[in-house]
């Protein structure tokens, strides 16, 4: 097996626009190859902070969501999910941060 050694999060320049509509663009750890069926595998290993834990619930309350690139196609996904719809009381809702990003790119032959 291929040791796994790539490096994420190094930022990319962005234009003014990207700029302005609060673009984040950075490379990924992820690695995709045609045709080939990849294994789970962890990328990295992270103790969230209370703080931390905090921006997270917020942005899953208010629906963020993360754009890729592969091959210049977009894909989109959030990171969380709310189980319970209590639009009056937002200490109520349970919000769940998903741990692991699932992946399935198919292709069609034409």
């Amino acid at each position: 097996m291929k040791k796994f050694d790539r490096k994420g999060g190094e930022g990319h320049k962005l234009h003014l626009g990207e700029k302005m509509t609060g673009h984040r663009l950075e490379s990924s750890p992820y690695e995709v190859n045609f045709q080939t069926d990849i294994e789970f595998r962890r990328l990295c290993k992270k103790t969230l902070k209370q703080a931390e834990l905090a921006k997270f619930r917020d942005a899953i309350l208010q629906q963020y969501f993360f754009e890729f690139y592969v091959e210049d196609l977009p894909m989109w996904g959030y990171f969380g999910e709310v189980a319970d719809d209590n639009l009056f009381d937002h200490s109520q809702q349970q919000v769940y941060l998903f741990p692991h990003l699932h992946f399935k790119v198919n292709f069609e032959l034409v």
